[in-house]
This record gives structure tokens, sequence and C-alpha cells, in this order.
């Protein structure tokens, strides 16, 4: 059974044989971290198929990058980071040294669509427009479609660049110091709907807005929905070996996390 099963992997990979874990980190060694993150893109987009006009429903998280630098005999002092592409974040449980990843997933299929690599010290919500950005120039970003993420990339901001620049619905958990009425009274409509009367995108906008405010109003739905990133994060760390991962510069670190999504993007 268990040769069936890798004779069904090597058909799927493309591969007549099975290479030891040294050739595997040769063959990795040969790529630069944007060449070998294209190279699994590819793979991916095999495996799913075109996208077509981009994706109607997007979720979007983060997760840390743990590096296993025995933290807990030594702490390592800020000062000692200033020249190090690895830092200090806090996670919300605890504390931990690494990088910060940034996935961005197809809620329909459980596609992975994006996944950058940040230092963890960056805050969610200064990686937002990075994210969209991104995943327009990979044409997987279509207008009207729906963004969603948690708390930690809300900011006024955000909310406005998404609806205005982006076309999207940016429907991102409101802070505990925030309230929806507030949101909306920071949103502006576009002035080109009033300088050159365009109803059209006038009503566009209308409607995006609309969708923020149907969403923000159902949480629960929200929670159901963004958990599915979690638990493809889960599958990650605790079943791909993503955690704790013994790699120190974001080029190593990178090509690790990359051939762990390669991975989850096999098993959904």
């Amino acid at each position: 059974m268990k040769s069936l099963k890798r004779k069904k992997l090597r058909k799927l990979l493309n591969a007549s044989e099975v290479p030891d874990i040294k050739d595997l980190y040769d063959f990795m060694a040969k790529f630069e971290e944007e060449q070998f993150k294209k190279a699994i893109e590819q793979i991916i987009n095999s495996l799913f198929g075109k996208i077509g006009r981009g994706c109607f429903k997007i979720v979007v998280d983060t997760s840390g990058i743990d590096l296993d630098l025995n933290k807990q005999k030594h702490r390592i002092p800020n000062e000692e980071l200033e020249d190090k592409e690895y830092k200090w974040r806090f996670d919300g449980n605890e504390f931990f040294i690494g990088f910060k990843l940034a996935f961005a997933m197809d809620y329909k299929t459980k596609r992975p669509l994006l996944f950058l690599i940040y230092q963890a010290n960056i805050h969610d919500s200064q990686i937002y427009e990075d994210i969209l950005e991104n995943l327009k120039k990979k044409r997987l970003l279509r207008q009207n479609a729906i963004v969603i993420a948690d708390k930690g990339f809300c900011s006024y901001y955000n909310y406005s660049i998404a609806l205005n620049k982006y076309k999207v619905a940016p429907v991102i958990w409101l802070k505990e110091n925030m309230n929806l009425s507030k949101l909306l009274s920071m949103i502006s409509t576009p002035l080109t709907c009033f300088l050159e009367n365009n109803v059209k995108e006038l009503a566009f906008f209308k409607k995006l807005v609309k969708i923020l405010i149907d969403y923000l109003k159902r949480s629960d739905s929200l929670t159901s929905k963004r958990s599915e990133v979690k638990d493809v994060f889960k599958l990650g760390k605790c079943g791909l070996f993503m955690d704790k991962i013994h790699r120190f510069t974001e080029r190593f670190a990178a090509k690790f996390v990359y051939t762990n999504v390669l991975l989850i993007a096999i098993s959904i």
C-alpha cells in the first residue's frame, strides 16, 4: 500500500524516483529565493488549474515563523538583533523570534494564492496594502472581491485604500475601540464620482460598502471563514514541521516555508 502511495506521489510530482535528503537540499540550494517561490507557485497552479478573472472571496492571515534559537537558555537582547534579519515578536500568547508569513487563500477552493515573508516585528496593518498589491499583480484580485482578515489588519487607511484603490470589500474585524458608525463616517466616497459625475462608479462604491457592512454585522460568519486559514496554519506547523525551524536567514527560512506551502497545497 505504501509503495502504491509513493507511486501516485511520484506521478503527481512528475518524478521517476524518490530523491534522498542530500539531493533535495542540493537542488533547493541552486535557486534564489524568488526563483524558488515562482517554481512553487507554478506547481500549485498545475495542481489547481487556472484561476481566470481572479478570486471572488479571499481570506488573509499571518503566522509567526519561530526559529529554533534556544532562546529559553539565552534571551537574545534587541541590541544584538540590529544586524539580523530575524526579530522578536509577541503573537498573542508568547514571544517568539523569527519572521512572519502572510498567507492568502481562496475561500472556495482553499487554494494557496499568496505567501510572503516579512520581518516578525512588522505589524499586520502595515502589510495589508502590500498583500493587496501582490494579489493584484498576480491577477488574483478581481474588482468587487471580498478580502477577509482579522483585526490585526484593522486601520482606517486599510479600509480606505482597499475600497478606493483596489475596488474590493475589505472585510476586516473591527478593533475593540472602533465601531461601525465611526468607520462609516471615516470612509469617504471617491472624488471622481462627483467631479466626473460618474454614477456607475458611485453605485459600485456603495455596493462595496454595503457588502462590508453586511459582513461586519455578522461577526459569527467571519469567524468560521477565517478559521479555515487557521486550520491551514495548524497543518503547516503541527503536521509539516513549520514550527521551531532550524534556519537562521530569511532566504533559507523562506525556502523551507515555501516548500511547506507546496505540501499544504498537495494535502488540500
